[in-house]
């Protein structure tokens, strides 16, 4: 069992090397983006299984463990905790809408292209739903949209799994 000390203190190491990761050039983005993600795992792992905060931290680490080709067993370890903390706070995998018309034609080949900027975009989406209160609508939304980008980005989202 951890102590609260051993849980501030990484707190501490997460907040500091997000703001490595924010200030970090593209040479370094990769590392410092592993750096964080592995931080964040073993914040995760210090924290009790009904904190509220360990969906939002596990998003957080898979999205910055994205950014590093880093596969060494560390990764991978630290990246299953992490699935399973969203997983686990997750409600049901899709859902249909019941009302409206909603029916988007995209050009889905054409939205492929700017992988770079969703990429940017997801890895700053979850430090500012960060600065917001738990629970926040726009806190959870942000939180959304990176998981879109980032399942999008990897190849486990596409057309053909939205609601007809």
């Amino acid at each position: 069992m951890s102590t609260s000390g051993d849980q501030s203190r990484q707190e501490e190491v997460v907040q500091r090397l997000r703001e490595l990761h924010a200030a970090a050039t593209d040479e370094y983005r990769p590392r410092a983006a592993l750096y964080l993600g592995l931080a964040v795992a073993d914040l995760i792992s210090l924290l009790p299984d009904d904190d509220p905060r360990r969906q939002d931290l596990a998003v957080e680490g898979l999205a910055r463990l994205d950014e590093s080709p880093d596969a060494s067993p560390a990764t991978t370890t630290a990246r299953e905790l992490m699935v399973a903390c969203r997983a686990a706070g997750q409600g049901p995998e899709s859902f249909r809408f019941t009302s409206g018309d909603i029916h988007w034609d995209l050009d889905w080949e054409a939205l492929r292209g700017p992988t770079q900027a969703a990429r940017q975009l997801t890895a700053t989406l979850p430090m500012l739903s960060s600065m917001l209160p738990p629970g926040a609508p726009m806190r959870r939304a942000l939180t959304d949209i990176a998981d879109v980008l980032s399942a999008f980005d990897r190849g486990e989202w596409s057309p053909s799994m939205t609601p007809p």
